[in-house]
Parts: C-alpha cells; structure tokens; sequence
C-alpha cells in the first residue's frame, strides 16, 4: 500500500482541520502486549473483532499500534470495522496515513480514508474508565519487618510496581491465564506472601488457587506467614493442605544417613587402626546411631572381629539403621556355632526385639 499513502496523506492532514479527539496518552506498552496477544490468539477474525472492538473503545492507541493491531486480520472488511473504532481514540491522528498499509487492497483503503474524512465535527472520546483490581478485606501479613525464613533475597517489589502486576493478572480472561501470569511475576519479582495472596483472591477456581501458592512458595520473600493464606479457601481440606505443604516445605529433612563409599572405606581404616576389639567395638556402637549401613557393608566390619560373639553384637547393633533388612538372613553364615545362628535368626524375625 506503500504507492498511495502520499495521497491519502495529503487528504487526511486537510480533513484534521475539522476534526478533535480527547485521547493524549497512549495505553502503555504492557497493557497494550497483553491486549494484543489476547486478540491474536483468537481462531476467527470474527473472534478477533468481538476482542478488539471493547479493547479499542476503553483505551487510547498511537497510530503504529492501530495499525499492529489491524495486521492481526486477515481479511480488510474486519480491519476497516476495527480502524473506524480505533481512529476515534487515536493519539496522533496526523500519523493515521500509517494505518492504510495495512489494507491488502486499495479499495478498502480509500474506505477507511472516506470515513476519516466525513468526520468534520468534534468528536467526543468516551471516558475511558479502567477497571482496577479489588483485594478482599483479608487480614493481609506483615514483612517488614521480617526475620524469619525467606525465598527470595529482596528488595520486596514497591507497591507501584505490584499495582501494574496485579492489573496485569485482573485483565486476564481465564483463571487459566491468571495463573500463568502470577507465575511469571513470582519468577521474575521478589513477592511477599501479601502480594501473592492479593493476586491469587483474583482468581474463582480453589484447586488453582492452592496450586498458585504451592507453585510461588518456594520465592515467597516471608515464607514463615503462610499460615495467613487459608483465608483465600472455603473449604477445610484445601485449608488443611495448603498447611500441610508449607509446613512441611519449611521443614527441613532428616540428615541422609546412607554411607557411600568413599565414607564407608573411611570409617573402615578407622575400625582397623584400633588393636583392641573393645575399641573396635566402641566405634561400631557409636557408628549404629545415626548411620545407615547395608548388609554388605555390615559384612565387611564384621570381619574386624574374629570371635562369633563379637560379630553377633555388631549385627544385632547396626540392624536398625540397615538399609537392606530383607537381606539380613545372609549374615547367619558369617558365624559359626549354631547357637549364634538362632540367636541371629530369632533377632531378625523380631524385628531387632
């Protein structure tokens, strides 16, 4: 369309003269993506129209972006039924030429031009009303300040930039969408737990509401005011689940007690380096509360001690801790006398008893 718009300029600028808009900021450049892409996934340009229409009639546009918009059609009567929308919340009407690039035919063009030009009188631009998120009157935590254990080092994001977050997630269409977009502010903001129930209270749907807050736990700043968010369920499971997970993500594990190898050969060289089997035997016991042997590994220190009675002992006292019990019948051979075989036997099928 490049090949008229010397033309369809000329006539645009002389049509100005008689034409007013009160539209002078322009969406901002988020608001104006989200919106976007809202539109562009549409399947129909009908679909895309029902979109774009109360998009264009609620906001104020640059030319450039009319047209990025317009593109999003594939056919020109939709473009033109959106331009004539757009044209009257357009920033910049004197850059509106730009517009007509992006018609596939010059015909359809020239209808836009024809209905820019009739505007002779003043237009007066709707009041753009923009809907703001609502918080629920929850009783909202607390972090500053705060010196329990965080997710995120901080800064805690200024509430100038939480309120963009927050229109961000309240325009979008779905719960669905809400999620992902409260995920991708966790993952790229430190969030106090405030912030992300405000954000999740946007949303309908409980099972995703639990699973916003499980998702973000991890970069809460103010990990420790979990307890707060079971105000956002209205049932006692969800509740009782929100509280469990926390509660147990806060909670650190049980050391692993499981000896590796290279621990394993250390823990050997210091049993050998002992001449005494008391001493031997000492470190054995000392060793049965809080490491995990297997049976081989039992074996093996077994074979430090060369009287039945002693390798009876070392199996009775690492038992507990074995990490292989279904195992521990093969130990019955590594002693002698039968007498200390039942007495293995009968300790194992008491469970260590």
């Amino acid at each position: 369309m490049k090949n008229f718009t010397p033309v369809i300029l000329f006539c645009l600028l002389f049509a100005r003269f008689g034409y007013s808009q009160n539209c002078t900021n322009p969406i901002s450049d988020a608001l104006f993506q989200s919106g976007f892409n809202q539109i562009a996934i549409q399947q129909s340009n009908q679909q895309k129209l029902n979109k774009a229409l109360p998009f264009a009639s609620s906001n104020c546009f640059t030319s450039a972006q009319v047209k990025n918009l317009a593109m999003l059609f594939t056919e020109d009567s939709y473009r033109l039924d959106f331009c004539k929308t757009a044209y009257a919340h357009t920033t910049d009407p004197a850059n509106f030429f730009d517009v007509y690039d992006a018609f596939g035919t010059f015909s359809w063009a020239f209808r836009l031009y024809d209905y820019v030009n009739k505007k002779t009188v003043a237009v007066v631009t709707p009041v753009s009303i923009v809907q703001t998120p609502v918080f629920p009157n929850y009783a909202y935590p607390g972090f500053s300040p705060y010196k329990g254990k965080t997710g995120c080092t901080g800064p805690v994001v200024s509430e100038e930039s939480f309120k963009t977050i927050a229109q961000n997630v309240f325009i979008q269409p779905t719960d669905e969408s809400k999620y992902v977009a409260i995920q991708t502010a966790a993952d790229q903001h430190c969030l106090a737990f405030a912030h992300i129930m405000k954000l999740t209270s946007l949303m309908q749907s409980e099972s995703l509401k639990l699973r916003v807050l499980m998702n973000t736990f991890a970069r809460v700043y103010d990990q420790e005011n979990y307890q707060s968010g079971i105000v956002l369920f209205s049932t006692t499971a969800s509740q009782n689940e929100w509280i469990n997970y926390a509660k147990a993500y806060l909670t650190p594990p049980p050391p692993v007690c499981l000896v590796t190898d290279p621990d394993f050969n250390g823990i050997l060289k210091d049993i050998q380096a002992k001449h005494f089997a008391d001493d031997k035997m000492g470190i054995v016991k000392l060793l049965a509360k809080d490491r995990c042997f297997s049976v081989a590994q039992i074996r093996t220190i077994s074979k430090e001690f060369p009287f039945g009675t002693e390798k009876l002992s070392t199996f009775k006292s690492l038992y507990a801790k074995c990490t292989d019990k279904n195992n521990y019948y093969k130990l019955v051979d590594e002693l002698t006398f039968s007498s200390e075989k039942d007495d293995l036997r009968n300790f194992i099928k008491n469970d260590g008893k």
